[in-house]
């Protein structure tokens, strides 16, 4: 686990690791299921890419949850569901690999009232990750009025990718977009989020950032 920030009420960390567990394996697959994918075996087990999560931890525990993949879009699980939904990536989808895919977070909705940032740490976490990964592009599945709130508080132009998918129950909108565009995009249209995304990650002593185990 490594140190990524420190705010006034929470600490965020980042851990990165394959996704090998049974558990995982069988959540995974579910959502496989659901989204009608015939697969033999799924595609953590041949992954090259580890999942990074992000954790956003308060004196009385976890606040937050994000998880993050890199790879070609092809291989990550929107690319899927998308090829699933009748998307021709290679024809439909103009992003450049590899992609940074915001695959799953969580903020639990009475601590976001009563701590202000947990969520926009956990989108900044995932932007450095894109960063320091050397990913190309950015892709996220959202719900509607998600996509609205990236786009028109916050400046950053996503783009939808295909039609909307259905998955556990829920409608999202699979968007994205070349991270150099998006970074272009918010740092004209909201100069003050791009500052507050483009702050280094923290390290003591003069440390390289997401390099201090804890």
């Amino acid at each position: 686990m490594f140190l990524e920030s420190v705010e006034p009420q929470f600490t965020l960390y980042t851990l990165s690791g394959f996704p090998s567990f049974a558990a995982t394996e069988r959540l995974e697959a579910e959502i496989l299921a659901e989204a009608d994918l015939d697969v033999t075996e799924p595609p953590s087990s041949g992954r090259v890419s580890p999942t990074t999560f992000h954790l956003a931890l308060g004196l009385d525990g976890p606040l937050g949850m994000a998880a993050s993949t890199v790879g070609p879009l092809a291989d990550l699980p929107l690319g899927l569901a998308l090829q699933a939904a009748g998307v021709d990536l290679a024809a439909e989808v103009d992003l450049p690999d590899n992609a940074c895919e915001l695959v799953s977070l969580s903020v639990d909705s009475d601590v976001e009232r009563d701590t202000t940032g947990v969520t926009e740490a956990l989108y900044r976490s995932f932007y450095r990750q894109a960063k320091r990964s050397g990913a190309q592009s950015a892709v996220v599945g959202v719900d509607p009025w998600v996509f609205d709130v990236l786009t028109e508080q916050y400046g950053v132009p996503f783009h939808v990718l295909g039609p909307p998918l259905v998955l556990l129950g829920r409608e999202l909108l699979a968007i994205g977009g070349d991270l150099h565009l998006l970074e272009d995009g918010v740092r004209r249209d909201a100069p003050a989020f791009f500052a507050y995304l483009d702050q280094p990650a923290v390290g003591p002593s003069g440390l390289a950032p997401n390099a201090i185990p804890v």
